[in-house]
């Protein structure tokens, strides 16, 4: 019965060591025109091309610099944020110069509306999640955690079910403490 007893609490205290530490999670996906990834085979617009959004979606982005294009085809419905700095008509750094014949390139993140639930989209304490085994509760915010999304980006989130975090930083300007 003592075996039992010190087994049990020996047990409990490892558990309660590791399971109470309040970890930061990053939401990573982002929907910003300077990212490969936003666009349809990772073909970034260079400055003379047509920039065109798929017209049956709703398409949300984050413009932090300069964007030069020949055209912009908005789409029906959606949200392009620009931060202080943005400049339409100016040459962003991370565009390509003038090609020798004038492209129409696709605005399409790979995943449009990713889950919160989804571990992939988290990074914990700044590391990528990294596909070890871990229970799923370790790899998505809990009620001990800090839910962080970025400043720099534009994102759309599907939340199918309620998920409790300890404290919600949302663009580093708004703090919720539950």
């Amino acid at each position: 019965m003592l075996k039992l007893f010190l087994f049990i609490f020996i047990f409990l205290t490892f558990v309660d060591a590791r399971g109470n530490q309040p970890n930061q999670y990053i939401w990573f996906p982002k929907h910003n025109m300077e990212q490969k990834s936003s666009w349809l085979n990772e073909n970034l617009p260079c400055e003379d091309d047509l920039i065109a959004f798929d017209q049956q979606k709703l398409a949300v982005s984050y413009i932090s610099g300069g964007l030069k294009s020949e055209g912009l085809l908005l789409p029906d419905n959606g949200v392009i944020f620009m931060d202080n700095y943005a400049i339409i008509g100016e040459k962003a750094d991370w565009q390509c110069p003038k090609r020798s014949e004038k492209t129409e390139v696709f605005f399409q993140p790979r995943d449009s509306l990713p889950n919160i639930f989804d571990w992939k989209n988290w990074k914990i304490n700044e590391k990528l999640n990294d596909g070890r085994p871990k229970l799923h509760c370790d790899r998505i915010p809990s009620e001990l955690d800090e839910a962080n999304f970025p400043i720099d980006s534009s994102f759309r989130a599907e939340v199918d079910a309620p998920l409790v975090v300890g404290k919600l930083n949302y663009s580093n300007q708004v703090s919720f403490r539950f």
